[in-house]
């Protein structure tokens, strides 16, 4: 029985063999190399909370609130919120603003919940 095989992200350290072969050791030197500096000079990926801030509105009301259960790990505020919103079944709820923010419902989101309080309790 044939197996799909596995669809995996582009990996900008991966060259194939045979390319590797057909290179000089000095062109081997400098691909490697190459791959070292690119993999440091990301920005390095730590784990984000997303929260919400509160609303009040048609006889509702709520204080600021955590989004994500578990930990997104993404490079930015902006990163986390893409790959949440993606994921989620209410993913249309999810805007983001010409000044960069996100909103969910219309309410701001924050990577923090002092500032998610402070914008509206």
């Amino acid at each position: 029985m044939n197996h799909p095989r596995p669809r995996h992200d582009f990996n900008t350290d991966f060259v194939p063999r045979r390319t590797l072969r057909s290179l000089s050791r000095k062109g081997r030197n400098a691909m490697t190399t190459t791959a070292t500096q690119a993999r440091q000079d990301t920005p390095s990926e730590t784990l984000w909370i997303i929260w919400a801030e509160g609303f009040a509105a048609t006889g509702e009301s709520e204080t600021a609130w955590q989004l994500n259960e578990v930990p997104i790990r993404a490079t930015s505020l902006d990163d986390a919120v893409h790959q949440y919103s993606t994921i989620s079944d209410s993913r249309h709820l999810f805007h983001r603003r010409s000044d960069g923010t996100w909103t969910y419902w219309g309410c701001r989101l924050f990577d923090n919940e002092s500032d998610a309080r402070g914008a509206f309790g």
